[in-house]
């Protein structure tokens, strides 16, 4: 019972992170514009892209990323995220093609609908997954590898503005989504790696 009432106080977390992030947006938007300024007047020479550094060099590399596949059970994978302090992990087939992602907040959410601890202990994320609580590949952005940092710095740019959420932009050879996955990016490796 310990353990059950740890994961649902952990799993609750991303819903406090996210009113924050919401409560937050406008400095947010306001560092991101002057990261723009700086990354177009600094190192990326006139901010056009064109002397930008491509998004494999300051990507998560799936090398070392927490990942999960279909089979690895909910709570293990949670137990990893919290641990490292993820909100999200990208969730692979065996090519090493993106399937989804399992998320915190979709988990939270579950919880939250069903009023009692509905997910098992011997529940899969491929399970989650058919239960519609994992985020889907088309909900995401995927670019080649030799697409540049600024590019994905307008990118969330324009989803502030928009009052959407940040997610990964996964990174595959060409752009295309069927193609196995050689890194992510998040908002926070634009604004620290790339800067």
């Amino acid at each position: 019972m310990e353990g059950v009432c740890e994961l649902i106080g952990q799993a609750l977390w991303p819903i406090l992170v996210g009113y924050c992030i919401y409560h937050f947006r406008k400095p947010l938007e306001d560092a991101l514009n002057e990261l723009a300024g700086f990354v177009g007047r600094s190192r990326y020479g006139d901010g056009d892209g064109k002397d930008d550094s491509p998004v494999i060099d300051v990507c998560v590399p799936i090398e070392v990323a927490a990942l999960c596949r279909a089979e690895d059970k909910v709570v293990d994978v949670v137990d990893v995220m919290t641990k490292n302090d993820y909100s999200a992990v990208p969730m692979l087939d065996d090519k090493g093609r993106l399937i989804g992602v399992v998320s915190l907040t979709r988990i939270a959410q579950k919880v939250r609908e069903d009023g009692v601890w509905s997910i098992g202990l011997e529940t899969t994320c491929g399970e989650l997954g058919r239960n519609g609580r994992v985020e889907k590949v088309k909900d995401f952005r995927f670019v080649a590898q030799t697409a540049k940092v600024s590019q994905i710095l307008r990118y969330y740019q324009q989803r502030l503005r928009a009052g959407q959420d940040f997610h990964f932009v996964f990174i595959t050879e060409t752009g295309k989504q069927d193609e196995p996955l050689l890194g992510f990016i998040t908002v926070w490796d634009v604004a620290v790696k790339g800067s």
